[in-house]
């Protein structure tokens, strides 16, 4: 049944209730937060680079084109794409009644054609993005950007890890920070594709909230820079009983299990983002400021110790007053990240005790 949802600047109908797959045009109020961002992420773009024109390639209802005409600049010229016809008509309807104009396409978002490139495409699809990606990548103005979605979380996280490896070719790692290694999967594969087509696709923020991951990228038709990114493609060992941890070089000797290939490499653009104020995104900006790979869950350490730890604040104060770098994590509560090692970090924990 078709309701009204207003989100930001907006007003649209779409269809509410459970979402599936084969339901009609709907709107996910779960997705607020990433639509949010994609708008905020735009304003800063547009400021710095000038944004000339947008492309949702699969964009249902509509509404993140919307917003960004409504809250990041009119003069900015939005393509609506969507293969569902439904869609489409309601989208239109949509556009009519916030006064809005868009460019209307049809189109399998595979093989969708324009008559020119574009310097923001967002790419956020049901479930994996991997049968899109490669021609997301080709449809990016040189120096523009690329906004990729995975709600696939499940295969990305590593508890399913034949569809991780099926869909994106890399073995995931079930763990308690794999929400971290998942991004940088699917940061991965968007870089090899890049490479493959001879183009740099820059990290240059990433997070994972509520059920999906998502990773921005800018494109440089670049080689130094493909080159780099290529380096930077690696694996990630965890050992699950002693909660060890490392970036893997092939041959090396380790106890425990190997994941990869995934992006080793800072996710987050600071002198891009520099002026982006946002809580989640300042968050985001201190954990990468670190330049450490995976996080500690402390319900895992509590376990292994045979103790009941204190709130996060406290531990982090302790790190600190032991001369160690220390954040909260965007990604999973309880958690926090530290340029510690595991036998560190746990001698700290023991100070509350011993």
């Amino acid at each position: 049944m078709t309701q009204k949802f207003s989100e930001g600047l907006v007003i649209i109908s779409a269809s509410g209730g459970k979402i599936t797959s084969k339901q009609d045009v709907f709107y996910n109020p779960v997705m607020k937060l990433n639509r949010d961002l994609s708008v905020e992420f735009l304003k800063i773009v547009n400021q710095k680079c000038k944004v000339r024109n947008a492309l949702d390639l699969m964009s249902a209802s509509g509404i993140r084109l919307l917003r960004f005409k409504k809250e990041v600049s009119e003069s900015i010229e939005c393509v609506y794409n969507d293969y569902d016809k439904k869609s489409l008509e309601l989208a239109k309807k949509n556009a009519k009644s916030n006064g809005v104009e868009l460019v209307f396409e049809n189109q399998d978002a595979r093989k969708f054609s324009f008559d020119s490139n574009f310097d923001y495409v967002d790419l956020d699809p049901f479930g994996t993005p991997s049968p899109f990606t490669s021609h997301a990548i080709d449809l990016v103005n040189n120096k523009g950007f690329l906004a990729v979605t995975a709600t696939d979380t499940s295969a990305l996280y590593g508890t399913y890890p034949s569809a991780c490896e099926r869909k994106y070719s890399s073995t995931p790692i079930k763990s308690s920070f794999g929400h971290e290694l998942g991004l940088r999967i699917l940061a991965k594969q968007v870089i090899s594709l890049g490479a493959s087509q001879n183009t740099a696709m820059v990290p240059v923020f990433a997070h994972s909230s509520n059920h999906y991951m998502r990773v921005y990228f800018q494109k440089f038709n670049k080689d130094s820079l493909i080159t780099k990114l290529v380096k930077d493609l690696g694996y990630f060992w965890y050992n699950p009983k002693t909660l060890e941890r490392g970036v893997y070089e092939l041959g090396d000797k380790v106890d425990g299990v190997v994941g990869g290939r995934m992006f080793l490499g800072n996710m987050f653009d600071n002198n891009l983002m520099r002026d982006w104020d946002n809580p989640l995104v300042n968050q985001i900006r201190e954990e990468e400021s670190l330049g450490v790979i995976g996080f500690y869950h402390l319900p895992d350490f509590g376990k292994k110790l045979k103790i009941t730890l204190p709130k996060n604040e406290l531990v982090l104060n302790k790190l600190k007053n032991n001369g160690f770098k220390a954040v909260n994590v965007h990604y999973k509560p309880q958690s926090i990240k530290t340029n510690a090692s595991v036998k560190e970090f746990e001698k700290c924990l023991k100070q509350f005790y011993f």
